[in-house]
């Protein structure tokens, strides 16, 4: 139980991630979000075929 605090060696860490990849994965958050997320809400507050004319149109 003594080694509770030990210390672990994670050598030197690098950034591995670009901007552009960042931003990919923003953008790729944000169409997900909308494509799969929201029309959850939509459903609840419309019903589903007023909902899925309002994805097929915008």
């Amino acid at each position: 139980m003594e080694n509770k605090n030990k210390q672990v060696d994670r050598g030197d860490l690098k950034q591995n991630l670009s901007e552009k990849f960042v931003w990919a994965i923003a953008y790729g958050s944000c169409i997900g979000w909308g494509a799969f997320i929201l029309p959850g809400d939509w459903i609840k507050q419309s019903g589903p075929i007023a909902s899925s004319i309002g994805i097929v149109i915008g």
